[in-house]
């Protein structure tokens, strides 16, 4: 129990250390190889912090098969230590059934780092955790000015055919998306950034549109934008409109919710630095 309650603490530390100090970054970078070959071995060390948050409820599954094939008559004091034991697991697995669920987000957000290619973020973070994940056809453009509309993205797209298929991530804080191969397209932090012209059905499908501030896109000779427009359609993904229709308002609901909670927190924050 000690283990899990400081288990978040402890992740927070490694990813302040791993953001400020290049030599910490490098060291973790270079114990994961082998030794012999120089090739990529073993896994992230939070993969293996993470292993005895796992373990409980495996031990609890355990106890409960030997209690299972056990009989109470042919040895009562062994059994009785049994369940004595299997009693005292799932008190603790279910205290700390919160610690769980953040362990399975935090292994989640590993396998994302270390299966999107040419990642130029991290996507591993102690508070963050996956909202939603999907696929569907993304495009971006640059807005000239904040007051453009939806309806200028929209003839943009149609003229210049920018519209790919992707694989779509929406966080807590960060929304992100890759091309098919898994390889990273571009991101932007969900603090300042806001949903337009929700769920509008064009030529190009069912889909709905965000401007996004200060996005990180690949392929831009200035990476960082202060305004661009994405849209996200799910034309060709979802087949009857009403499909559609349902799949673009559970995105827009839980992109929403992130917003909110991202912008609440941000408030909280400085409301803390004023105090």
């Amino acid at each position: 129990a000690q283990y899990l309650q400081n288990y978040n603490h402890a992740c927070d530390i490694l990813h302040r250390y791993r953001t400020k100090h290049k030599r910490f970054r490098t060291l973790l970078d270079t114990q994961r190889n082998d030794p012999n070959t120089g090739r990529r071995k073993f896994q992230d060390i939070v993969s293996y912090m993470i292993m005895p948050c796992q373990r409980i409820s495996r031990y609890q599954l355990l106890l409960m098969e030997i209690m299972k094939n056990s009989f109470e008559e042919e040895n009562p004091i062994r059994y009785k230590e049994i369940e004595s034991a299997h009693n005292v697991v799932q008190s603790v697995a279910m205290s700390n059934e919160l610690y769980q669920k953040n362990s399975e987000d935090i292994t989640r957000l590993l396998q994302l780092q270390n299966k999107i290619k040419a990642l130029s973020i991290t996507v591993f973070a102690p508070t963050r955790r996956l909202v939603k994940e999907g696929e569907a056809e993304v495009g971006i453009a640059d807005l000239l000015n904040p007051t453009e509309s939806h309806q200028y993205f929209s003839e943009k797209m149609e003229t210049t055919k920018k519209i790919t298929p992707s694989k779509l991530y929406v966080f807590s804080d960060l929304i992100l998306w890759t091309n098919l191969k898994d390889e990273y397209s571009g991101s932007a932090s969900l603090l300042g950034s806001r949903l337009e012209a929700c769920g509008e059905k064009k030529a190009i499908g069912e889909s709905f549109y965000m401007i996004l501030k200060d996005a990180a896109l690949v392929g831009k000779k200035n990476k960082r934008r202060k305004d661009t427009m994405l849209h996200v359609s799910f034309g060709g993904k979802v087949g009857s409109s009403q499909k559609g229709r349902t799949t673009v308002d559970k995105w827009v609901g839980a992109i929403r919710d992130a917003i909110s909670s991202c912008n609440k927190a941000e408030a909280s924050r400085k409301l803390r630095t004023m105090r």
